[in-house]
């Protein structure tokens, strides 16, 4: 992976555009990461390191807020579950709203996002509707697992929000 390294982003986008910061992480967490274009939401992208001394070996890649960036397959942020559904090729499961990794995907079942090629996962958080009721928010809430084809789940109308690919170690 040594396209990735951060020699190599610098020398793609200018090391003036690659900053190593802290990003936010897990639950409350933070962790280092290098971000390409820190200051330009749309542009912005975030690599987390398995070397973070020598920013070798990506971790995973993070594409989050506004950004423009795609995935494989075309995921972008935006993406409606139902597009994400289709794209997959069946129903997956995805942890309920509200607790940590809320909305995340826990399991493709099988389908054509389980693995990118190689070991390479992809990861996808989704965020509700803002227009959602309360009521219909409070039933996909909490520490459960739905399938995305539930309908509490389609009610809050799910977007993606965090798109994740993981690399292995």
């Amino acid at each position: 992976m040594a396209f990735l390294e951060l020699d190599h982003l610098e020398k793609s986008f200018g090391a003036a555009n690659v900053t190593f910061t802290e990003v936010p992480g897990p639950g409350a967490s933070k962790i280092n990461a290098s971000v390409v274009f820190p200051d330009d939401p749309k542009k912005r992208l975030e690599v987390i390191w398995h070397d973070e001394a020598q920013r070798t070996r990506p971790s995973a890649i993070v594409i989050t807020a506004v950004s423009q960036w795609s995935a494989p397959s075309g995921m972008r942020l935006g993406l409606p579950l139902t597009d994400v559904e289709k794209r997959n090729g069946k129903p997956f499961m995805l942890s309920g709203f509200g607790a940590d990794y809320g909305g995340s995907v826990s399991d493709w079942q099988g389908g054509k996002r389980d693995q990118l090629g190689g070991a390479c996962r992809m990861g996808m958080r989704f965020s509700e509707d803002s227009g959602t009721s309360a009521e219909a928010r409070a039933r996909v809430q909490g520490e459960q697992v739905f399938p995305s084809n539930d309908p509490g789940i389609r009610g809050v109308k799910p977007r993606v929000s965090e798109i994740i690919i993981g690399y292995p170690q």
